[in-house]
């Protein structure tokens, strides 16, 4: 399925303040181009995604409704443009979107760092706000479909979109340097 099923939108690459709206919220597995299941991990040092093989029967378990332990259910949050000042640049056919994952009745939202990794930061509030404005452009990546994979950019940190990345026989959540048009690391799947 391909997502989002909306309008079609302009939206814009350098946002000024509230310059982004919500729009939609939909809930989703995020897979690898190779079907493993990303899995948010909040260990007592780091709090981590990775790629990993699930088997239906630890899928089925940890989709079940109101299972606020599983980690591995992503809303995945869209908006569109406001009225914004002239200033703003577009960016066509992406949908600005951001993650929020549900872990041990705790909700994350992910985001990049300026030191060019992934972060989830635990939210005290819910992460429905009406607007998001410059300052919060951490948490934005634009989402390109790409028949049934879509790539998700970094509004942080241009040229760079999250991917699967190889360590230590693992697949870990990760931003890469996009260098080419076509680069397979990047397809991410969302199965609703």
């Amino acid at each position: 399925m391909l997502l989002p099923a909306c309008k079609q939108i302009y939206f814009y690459l350098d946002f000024a303040e509230d310059c982004l709206e919500f729009a939609d919220q939909r809930t989703v597995l995020v897979q690898d181009r190779f079907h493993k299941l990303l899995v948010f991990a909040n260990n007592e040092k780091h709090k981590t995604a990775e790629f990993r093989d699930i088997n239906n029967k630890e899928r089925t378990e940890a989709m079940r409704p109101n299972n606020l332990v599983n980690g591995i259910e992503f809303d995945i949050i869209f908006y569109e443009s406001t009225k914004c000042t002239q200033d703003c640049k577009f960016r066509k056919f992406s949908f600005p979107v951001s993650f929020v994952v549900q872990c041990n009745s705790k909700k994350y939202q992910m985001s990049c760092s300026k030191s060019i990794g992934i972060e989830f930061q635990e939210l005290s509030t819910p992460p429905e706000k009406e607007t998001v404005d410059f300052r919060e452009r951490n948490i934005i990546f634009y989402m390109k479909s790409l028949g049934q994979f879509s790539v998700f950019e970094s509004d942080l940190v241009r040229d760079h979109c999250l991917c699967a990345e190889p360590e230590n026989g693992l697949y870990k959540l990760a931003l890469k340097k996009v260098t080419k048009s076509i680069d397979e690391e990047t397809h991410l799947e969302l199965v609703t």
